[in-house]
């Protein structure tokens, strides 16, 4: 089991060091993804491995998610582009050699903010610098075989902060051409008790019959209420064509508490980045296939920033175990008519 995180420096917080938010990769000590975490390439416990995603991994980025592509491994993350009027997230995608690597020449935006839609929230002025937004790229496979990039558009302090797609078209995946991107969001706020929903995972019951959207949004316009997670139906028609829910979930109707993860976060990651993160350049042979090294760790091979805490985990359809960063996570459930 791999977790992909995005994390700033220990001792900083979003707002006054965002700029050097970079991804990471652990790997599960053992087959039990609710156990302890290592750094892949040094083995050593409660740590994580730096991916190099750019030349100089000098650019923000968050979102690592996995894709699965005629046969090969794909890494998408969001990452941000400075222009001279304005900034803007791109997606990107690159062929990966190893679970925390990429081939770092086949690194590439495959979508960006292009429509109106996409870029609500955005605004320029000497007082604000607010970004266009495309993020959270999670992968979506349909039963003849489509693959689907689904992600979120517009600022998530919107109410216009909702779904759309990409349909891969066949090709190279790291070609921006061989995406097509929806006409319109394909799965908005309800204005009813779902507002601004994004960032979605895509699960099976445990029966395998029923397909579900998992997303988060806001229980009422102006990010009022704090934002839930929401639970329900997706599904594939004759001709292949994706049809999300409506923004049905009803939050405040029923719930579900689950004891999802006896471990927490904090005690799975108790020593993460106190030695300093390891960062393994492009091209370095994997050594992933070793045991954990629990040995204390008193000099660093690399420290870029120094600690690390505030890990945001990333729902990815990699399948890296949704539910593994938190403790307790309350869904909402479809209400039964």
């Amino acid at each position: 089991w791999y977790l992909y995180v995005a994390c700033i420096p220990y001792g900083t917080s979003s707002d006054d060091q965002s700029e050097t938010r970079r991804c990471y990769t652990l790997k599960a000590v053992t087959s039990d993804p609710q156990g302890s975490y290592m750094a892949p390439d040094t083995k050593k416990l409660n740590q994580a491995t730096l991916m190099v995603l750019y030349e100089n991994n000098d650019v923000w980025c968050i979102g690592p998610s996995i894709f699965r592509i005629e046969g090969k491994t794909y890494l998408t993350w969001t990452g941000a582009e400075k222009q001279p009027d304005k900034t803007r997230q791109n997606l990107n995608i690159a062929l990966m050699t190893s679970p925390y690597q990429i081939k770092l020449d086949t690194a590439a935006p495959f979508c960006w903010p292009t429509e109106e839609w996409e870029k609500h929230g955005a605004t320029y002025n000497k007082d604000t610098n607010s970004p266009e937004v495309v993020e959270g790229a999670t992968a979506l496979y349909g039963p003849d075989g489509s693959v689907y990039c689904i992600y979120s558009v517009s600022g998530y302090w919107t109410d216009y902060y909702s779904l759309a797609s990409l349909k891969f078209k066949g090709g190279d995946p790291c070609d921006i051409n061989n995406w097509e991107k929806s006409s319109a969001p394909i799965f908005v706020a309800n204005k009813i008790d779902v507002f601004g929903p994004g960032h979605a995972a895509f699960v099976q019951s445990a029966d395998g019959q029923t397909n579900y959207l998992v997303y988060h949004g806001y229980k009422a316009s102006g990010r009022v209420g704090g934002r839930y997670v929401h639970i329900e139906e997706y599904t594939f028609d004759e001709n292949g064509n994706l049809h999300l829910g409506n923004g049905v979930a009803k939050t405040d109707k029923e719930t579900v508490l689950i004891t999802k993860n006896p471990l927490p976060l904090s005690s799975k990651l108790a020593d993460f980045g106190k030695s300093g993160q390891t960062t393994v350049k492009p091209g370095t042979p994997s050594t992933d296939d070793t045991t954990a090294d629990t040995t204390p760790d008193t000099t660093p091979v690399q420290t870029d920033g120094g600690n690390m805490t505030t890990v945001i985990i990333i729902v990815a359809a990699v399948v890296v175990v949704a539910g593994v960063a938190a403790a307790l996570i309350v869904i909402s459930k479809k209400k039964k008519n």
